[in-house]
């Protein structure tokens, strides 16, 4: 069986001096073999990070070809119906390219402490708000008592224009494999080793079967921090100690 390989490229800081770095970037993108545009999801930072979702909607209006996607949305921070209802809108208005990401976020990130959220809550309410949000991309009238989030006649429209929206979920816990394996369509590897990857992966394939699912062999993602320049750039050092801090590597 013959095998795809599809390079995405994301950022998560924003690189560039002015918006018309940004637009040229993603206009190489688009013109040249780049498969999808991924953003990063953070909502506190002391650096530029775009907010992602406003970000998605911004590339669909530039772009007709190239596909996009939030490497990954921290579901656990996010409302689900409002979420649901934007990646509806920007799967509509792009004509299907949205590739939505899902997970539960990091523990280390700034947002729990500064919006008082509870860190030990992230799993279950990722959980709920996965379950909310596939119901209402099937075009459910959804009635929902969770922990965490209690809905009466919740119900989105327009739906997405892809009839099974993709879910790519992250993260490499027993409960992502899980997560993964009920409600994914694909999964996205974070600053995983190789051999991490492979345990991920085979673990996810066992646990489909288990459901009785299926996800495609070329739906599981593999990332790689990349810069251009030379290691002698100014502030390479701390990116570099930065990028060892958080993948222990």
């Amino acid at each position: 069986m013959a095998r795809s390989i599809a390079v995405g490229l994301g950022i998560m800081e924003f690189p560039f001096d002015t918006t018309a770095g940004f637009w040229r970037w993603v206009d190489l993108c688009e013109a040249g073999g780049v498969d999808s545009i991924w953003q990063t999801d953070r909502l506190i930072s002391r650096v530029p990070i775009l907010e992602s979702m406003t970000a998605l909607a911004a590339i669909a209006g530039r772009t007709r070809r190239i596909k996009f996607g939030v490497n990954v949305v921290s579901l656990a921070m996010r409302e689900p119906v409002l979420l649901a209802k934007q990646c509806a809108t920007i799967d509509t208005l792009s004509s299907g390219r949205l590739l939505p990401g899902f997970g539960i976020g990091s523990p280390r990130g700034p947002e729990w402490a500064a919006m008082h959220l509870d860190v030990s809550t992230r799993g279950r309410k990722t959980d709920e708000a996965l379950e909310i949000i596939k119901r209402l991309w099937a075009g459910e009238k959804l009635d929902y008592e969770g922990r965490h989030f209690r809905l009466t006649g919740a119900r989105i429209a327009p739906l997405p224009v892809q009839l099974d929206l993709p879910m790519w979920i992250g993260g490499s816990s027993d409960a992502a494999i899980r997560r993964t394996a009920h409600y994914g369509t694909g999964w996205q590897a974070g600053p995983e080793t190789p051999q991490d990857v492979r345990r991920v992966v085979n673990a996810i394939q066992q646990a489909v079967i288990g459901e009785g699912r299926s996800i495609d062999e070329d739906h599981y993602g593999a990332a790689f921090a990349y810069r251009f320049g030379t290691w002698a750039d100014r502030g390479m050092e701390r990116v570099a100690e930065t990028y060892r801090v958080r993948t222990g590597r």
